[in-house]
């Protein structure tokens, strides 16, 4: 799932521009590449980078980017303090696609595109295509938008992309009645406690999610699945009754609903607060179909590398890599909007065994996952190994000698440096030994009867000598035992 799709298409190139210029060295790509990978003539690419700029000015984002385009080139200058999705919260937020949907959803008795074509100044027509677009997106989710603007089929899915919408287009509680705002608030008084404490962002996803879920319950839209779900659903039990009881009750007090609808809601709201980790490691107790799956990925990392993990490693690689399963079987519209929080080249590069890892483990699973289902695990299966277990502890160790003029005392300072700055299996030695890769001196003379590669530094190092050692030790770490 591509929340990009609801996007309006102009924008859609505009943020692909973009994402051009941000992965390429130094934001800067000539134009005559950038109009080659987009398909576009000279005059619409002119036409996409000036929209650009005046987005930077109307998003009140020139402190954080600006673009230049000469006759050759054009760069893209950006503050290190963000990245190019702060356009894609944007150009989602203005999008007439979702701007239909959320009317939708909180005032679908009143809602009528002529009204709204002409509120916003478009003809009928125009907004229409929006709409017809709208509702073919939707169909590829397994989401429903019938002749009467009511949206069926996939609940959980539907729950989902309001939750997510909510959150990218900043739509407050006062937007929903009293009787979901109460709700809203006596269910957060059970989360954030000074017990569980959790953070803004855990916050901010679990309110989304409860306005979503609220709503829809209100309007006489349950929880329903496939039966298989259901059942895995039902067999994840939160060590926690007294607050399971204070749920039910406070959807007995708001809503009218059979015992079992709100039985069901709160299995899923259960899972959902498991899984965004508000409801904790302790607490809860997944069933053996999920928990398989992450005694196969512990073991099979043991036997890989050869290492035995420390229980409590074990416990928490257990619990992440059973959340991330039970996401995707039980919220399987969740790990589309995850493709655009990651990015994996530094992953890749600075842990390329647990990266390999990773990525054969996903590979070899036989349970049916498109791209994105696919990606999600493998890249929460390593967050969690980088997490969890000290990558010094499946390398081979890497010896460098470190022998600097200004005695032992400096070398310490030097060595401390090293492993503060690196994550890899080095020792450090003040001698030349048959197993030293890398020499680190301020003797310019010295060691010239070895071809061990040296590194020859200022006292003190400056900040960009440490950067290009770790690129040293990085490479060496990929040409194993110097061959």
């Amino acid at each position: 799932m591509r929340l990009s799709e609801l996007m309006e298409k102009n924008d859609q190139k505009k943020l692909q521009l973009l994402h051009y210029l941000d992965q390429h060295p130094n934001q800067r790509l000539r134009n005559s590449e950038l109009q080659h990978k987009l398909d576009i003539s000279y005059y619409l690419f002119k036409r996409r980078t000036k929209e650009i700029a005046d987005d930077i000015d109307t998003f009140q984002l020139s402190g954080l980017f600006d673009i230049e385009v000469t006759e050759t080139t054009t760069i893209l200058h950006k503050n290190h303090n963000t990245n190019i999705f702060v356009f894609l919260n944007h150009y989602l937020e203005r999008s007439y696609q979702i701007k239909i949907l959320m009317l939708l959803v909180t005032q679908r008795q009143n809602f009528d595109l002529y009204d709204f074509a002409e509120a916003h100044y478009v003809s009928y027509t125009f907004m229409y295509k929006r709409f017809t677009a709208l509702r073919q997106t939707l169909q590829k989710w397994g989401i429903n938008l019938n002749n009467n603007s009511e949206l069926t089929g996939d609940e959980l899915a539907i729950r989902l992309l309001l939750a997510e919408l909510i959150i990218i287009t900043h739509v407050g509680e006062e937007t929903f009645d009293d009787e979901i705002r109460t709700a809203l608030h006596e269910l957060l008084e059970l989360i954030d406690t000074p017990i569980i404490a959790p953070s803004m962002s855990q916050l901010i996803e679990t309110k989304a999610y409860l306005l979503a879920s609220l709503l829809r319950f209100q309007q006489g839209y349950f929880v329903a699945t496939s039966p298989e779900v259901a059942k895995l659903i039902s067999k994840i039990r939160q060590q926690a009754l007294e607050e399971r009881n204070k749920v039910i009750s406070i959807f007995q007090t708001h809503f009218p609903a059979d015992e079992q609808a709100i039985n069901n809601e709160c299995d899923y709201l259960g899972t959902f607060l498991a899984i965004v980790g508000i409801i904790s490691a302790p607490a809860v107790i997944f069933p053996d179909e999920v928990t398989q799956r992450s005694s196969d990925f512990i073991r099979g990392f043991e036997e890989r590398f050869g290492v035995t993990l420390t229980l409590e490693a074990k416990q928490n690689i257990t619990y992440e890599v059973d959340k991330c399963w039970i996401d995707v079987v039980a919220f399987p519209l969740r790990s589309g909007f995850f493709e655009y929080h990651t990015e994996i080249a530094y992953f890749a590069r600075t842990f390329p065994e647990f990266f390999e890892y990773c990525q054969t483990y996903v590979q070899q699973q036989e349970a049916a996952l498109d791209d994105q289902q696919a990606q999600f695990i493998f890249y929460r299966c390593l967050l969690t190994l980088v997490a969890n277990v000290p990558l010094s502890s499946v390398l081979e160790p890497l010896y460098v000698c470190v022998d600097f003029t200004l005695g032992e005392a400096y070398n310490t300072i030097i060595e401390r440096g090293i492993k503060r700055f690196s994550m890899l299996n080095v020792k450090v030695t003040n001698e030349v030994q048959p197993k030293t890769r890398l020499i680190i001196t301020d003797l310019v003379n010295a060691y010239r009867h070895t071809d061990i590669p040296k590194v020859i530094w200022l006292s003190p190092p400056r900040a960009e000598d440490w950067e290009h050692l770790i690129s040293e030790l990085l490479a060496f770490r990929l040409v194993p035992n110097g061959v």
